[in-house]
């Protein structure tokens, strides 16, 4: 996805779709993701780098080493949210 490729981009962005499908609602029903909210400041104690919002509101969140210790932190911070609340 952070390819300078346009075309490399948008097959890797189709595979994505196909994956995980194109919308919150698929990914939350059809393919049993879950979406939790987690302050900004937190990533950035813990180091990592977030883009400006893109046109939708996307940001991206970049951390280089990232372990899978961190998990049980970020679940301690995060809120789950339910399909409802993410489409508010």
């Amino acid at each position: 996805m952070n390819s300078s490729n346009i075309d490399e981009r948008k097959k890797a962005e189709k595979r994505l779709q196909t994956v995980f499908g194109e919308t919150v609602e698929q990914a939350v029903g059809k393919f049993g993701w879950r979406v939790a909210r987690i302050k900004l400041s937190f990533l950035e104690s813990l180091g990592c780098k977030i883009s400006d919002p893109n046109h939708e509101g996307h940001v991206e969140v970049f951390y280089n080493g990232l372990q899978v210790t961190l998990a049980n932190e970020l679940a301690e911070e995060a809120e789950l949210l339910s399909l409802e609340d993410c489409l508010k």
